[in-house]
């Protein structure tokens, strides 16, 4: 079998890149090992602008946001299915200093587009709003798991995906191209999500993984709506929200905890009086970056081998933007932005 490009994992990353490298004209093979637990199986897929507590714009949010609307009706299009949601987002302030900026910057270009109206307190009894509540615009989330198994489907249909487990010691790099396992390709690209920490092409990237948990509860209390306080709440119908998350560098593990159970709950009974049921619970490893940047790019000596990676809990936002421009720089080498290309990481490659 031959392929332009031999796509390493099938998250929220590798999905958008094989996607769009298809829709390039590009052929792809996806290898993904389907493990049950990873984060972009049971990710809130929350995208949203804003940063909360200085009431700024995230990082290339308003490219991102662009992106990801077009993208996201372009595949549930193409697949038949429906995973996109856009929804103003429920936010309860945190502070005085949170709501008075907001009112400040609400009238001001280009926030005016992000941060809504002001609520009345009395329309949503159930949570504690002690300094004011307010509505963002261009917010909303992606059901993950739909996303991630409708591009799964997709790929099928067309001969663009394997289950199997990568083994690095079976790929062989030759001059101008890569093989595994009978499959020659042009180039690889490796999405793997926090298992990249043991990738030995990657692994002088500096990875800071953290470990994720949500709740699954039934909730009649309180209307059908993303909201966000301490902790954030998507709703899923029939009165049921994922809430979460947690955050843990020490343990590192997809085993869900009586601690992250007793500290969501303890943030939920913070912002809200509500009545709720645990239905379940979720546990999933990020894959994070000390600089809070994605990892895309080239590996500065094997240049048949590329990573598409760290988006921590941006890879809904990010992912489409990103892949369009990895894409643009595998086929017509285009620059990639300097704030994510790997480049700047080279000097922790001791052996090239």
């Amino acid at each position: 079998m031959v392929k332009d490009f031999l796509i390493i994992g099938q998250g929220i990353a590798g999905s958008a890149l094989a996607y769009k490298l298809m829709k390039a004209g590009k052929s792809v093979l996806v290898i993904d090992n389907e493990p049950p637990s990873t984060s972009s199986r049971v990710a809130a897929g929350l995208f949203n602008p804003i940063v909360f507590k200085r009431i700024t714009l995230g990082w290339r949010a308003i490219e991102a946001i662009n992106e990801l609307t077009n993208f996201y009706k372009e595949v549930e299009k193409e697949t038949s299915a429906l995973f996109f949601h856009p929804q103003q987002m429920f936010r309860i302030h945190g502070s005085e200093g949170e709501s008075n900026s907001w009112e400040h910057m609400k009238s001001q270009k280009p926030f005016d587009n992000f941060l809504g109206s002001s609520e009345l307190t009395s329309k949503r009894p159930f949570f504690y709003q002690s300094f004011g509540s307010a509505l963002v615009n261009n917010a909303g989330n992606v059901n993950a798991k739909v996303y991630v198994e409708s591009i799964k489907n997709w790929l099928t249909r067309r001969d663009a995906y394997k289950i199997a487990t990568f083994d690095y010691n079976e790929l062989t790099l030759k001059n101008d191209s890569v093989s595994w396992n009978g499959i020659e390709a042009e180039k690889i690209i490796f999405c793997e999500g926090y298992k990249a920490e043991s990738n030995p092409f990657f692994n002088y990237l500096p990875f800071n993984t953290a470990k994720g948990e949500e709740l699954i509860i039934e909730c009649k209390d309180i209307a059908q709506e993303l909201f966000n306080g301490s902790i954030y709440g998507v709703p899923m119908g029939n009165g049921i929200f994922k809430i979460g998350s947690t955050f843990a560098w020490s343990q590192v593990d997809e085993f869900t905890t009586k601690a992250a159970r007793e500290e969501i709950e303890g943030k939920f009974k913070k912002i809200s009086n509500a009545s709720y049921k645990i239905l379940g619970q979720n546990a999933g490893i990020r894959p994070a970056v000390k600089d809070r940047r994605p990892f895309v790019g080239m590996h500065p000596k094997h240049k048949q081998m590329g990573i598409f990676n760290g988006m921590g809990t941006k890879g809904i936002s990010l992912s489409p933007l990103l892949a369009n421009e990895f894409v643009a720089h595998l086929i017509d080498n285009s620059p990639l932005n300097e704030e994510c290309d790997i480049k700047r990481y080279e000097k922790n490659l001791v052996v090239l």
